[in-house]
């Protein structure tokens, strides 16, 4: 930043228009671009994609991956974004920097820490301040779930399941996390023949519905008797849903049937609990 905008920022009032234009973006301030756009409620999808992109980019690029198919997400993810110029490398060899430190490995997951620390913050901070368009739920969902399930894939060691729990420790709420993997569903329910694909949604749904259910009664103060009273609001809808997974599930062929069988089940017992909390 030359001494001139530094004088401007430091010395009078700067215009909205311009702290964004002249120094959040241009210092890919990523997160205070979100903030102003918040600030000003300036629902822009297509810059606030790009902006979310590049937050998840800058805690994953560069990096090193040993799979094919690590390689291909996070090119998809880096289209887009700011970083489009960082580099994705495919290789089984170490790769030194030039400051003679190895680039990340992605299969270590050492990235995974950090990212949900910066989404826990940002949820926090934009997440339910009457400007939600900022926090894009399903986008920031069907991508953590991509990061998770690639990561699960080529790991030797793969870290549990913590998609959901990022997003609730964020702030966001049961319906609103319901709602985004339900239409990340029904979105790609044309393209995901692959049985595998279908039954891995419907367990991210069936994990929401238990974590719903278990919030409801595991707090004894306010916090719990809100969730408890939204859930009682939300059951006749969810049990009708709950009957089109099964159908859904129902209808899988040329799949594991033990696997089809227990996530059944484990929606039946998710109808059940929500019978007897209704009563």
């Amino acid at each position: 930043l030359d001494k001139e905008k530094l004088q401007i920022l430091s010395s009078s009032l700067v215009h909205v228009s311009v702290l964004y234009n002249d120094y959040a973006a241009p210092l890919a301030l990523y997160d205070l671009c979100l903030a102003i756009m918040q600030t000003c409620r300036y629902d822009d999808a297509a810059t606030i994609i790009t902006l979310w992109k590049s937050i998840l980019c800058e805690e994953l690029l560069p990096c090193r991956t040993e799979s094919r198919e690590v390689q291909n997400f996070l090119n998809s993810l880096q289209k887009g974004s700011m970083l489009e110029e960082e580099r994705v490398i495919l290789s089984d060899s170490n790769v030194t920097l030039e400051d003679g430190n190895s680039l990340m490995l992605f299969e270590t997951g050492e990235w995974i820490p950090s990212i949900k620390h910066r989404i826990i913050s940002l949820g926090k901070e934009l997440h339910g301040k009457g400007a939600d368009f900022v926090f894009p739920i399903e986008f920031i969902v069907e991508q953590l779930e991509g990061l998770y399930c690639v990561h699960k894939a080529v790991s030797n060691k793969p870290a549990a399941p913590w998609t959901l729990q990022t997003l609730i420790e964020a702030g966001t709420s049961f319906p609103s996390l319901l709602e985004a993997y339900n239409s990340i569903v029904v979105a790609q329910e044309p393209d995901a023949p692959n049985p595998i694909t279908k039954i891995t949604q419907l367990s991210c749904i069936s994990k929401v519905l238990k974590q719903w259910l278990s919030s409801a009664t595991a707090y004894g103060d306010k916090k719990g008797d809100s969730i408890s009273m939204q859930l009682k609001r939300y059951t006749p809808i969810l049990l009708q849903q709950i009957d089109a997974f099964k159908s859904s599930l129902e209808s899988i062929v040329g799949w594991n049937s033990q696997d089809v069988s227990n996530l059944y089940e484990v929606f039946s017992e998710i109808e059940e609990a929500l019978q007897r909390n209704d009563n």
